[in-house]
């Protein structure tokens, strides 16, 4: 089976974070590596 790279951009963290959290626990077994980065972080 390949590797698959996802990335997830949240808007309105703060709404979404227990939604998002709730789906990510639900598929953490399949979930190697998780990496959360801020906006402000993000500078292009």
């Amino acid at each position: 089976m390949g590797q698959k790279i996802m990335g997830i951009y949240v808007n309105n963290r703060i709404e979404k974070t227990i939604e998002l959290q709730k789906v990510l626990s639900k598929y953490g077994c399949s979930i190697r590596t998780r990496i959360g980065l801020n906006v402000q972080m993000m500078i292009f």
